[in-house]
């Protein structure tokens, strides 16, 4: 049974255990740059992101403070941002990545007023598409950058800013 996962802000305390979920091979392979991330660079950037007002970043824990994964948030315009999920390697396939969106997605329009979230996953990627549709991310369409393949483009608007 999955434990009741909550939220709170990522802090430059949770560097090392993002730096490992992000440079498994698993999340790299679906990630957008699939090289291995230095830890200097890893540390900097988090640093720099975590100061940084366009970027919101939470990380899923359960009572007992085990960490499941963590979510980014950027906010691309006045009116939208773009989510990006890492799920723990020792919990994936286990449900987490939609709690992780569901709740994330509910606090971020909770604290900011933007009107649409957007997902772009790599189509290959079925169990992260899966993950966003069941939280009710609708298809907005696909792309092809040249020699590199298919990504597709979910999106989920504020349940209270619908857009008429």
């Amino acid at each position: 049974m999955i434990n009741t996962i909550t939220l709170q802000k990522a802090t430059i305390e949770d560097c090392d255990t993002i730096y490992c979920w992000r440079n498994d091979p698993t999340t790299r392979e679906q990630s957008f740059n699939s090289r291995e991330i230095l830890y200097e660079k890893h540390s900097q950037w988090l640093k720099k992101a975590l100061e940084d007002p366009k970027k919101f970043f939470y990380i899923g824990i359960d009572e007992k403070g085990k960490k499941y994964g963590v979510v980014r948030f950027d906010i691309k315009s006045k009116f939208s941002a773009e989510i990006n999920i890492i799920v723990a390697p020792d919990k994936r396939g286990k449900g987490i990545a939609s709690q992780l969106i569901l709740k994330s997605c509910s606090l971020f329009f909770s604290e900011t007023k933007r009107k649409l979230i957007l997902a772009r996953i790599k189509e290959s990627n079925s169990a992260s598409v899966r993950a966003f549709q069941k939280v009710g991310f609708s298809k907005l369409f696909h792309y092809k950058e040249e020699d590199k393949e298919r990504i597709l483009a979910l999106v989920l608007l504020a349940p209270d800013r619908r857009i008429r």
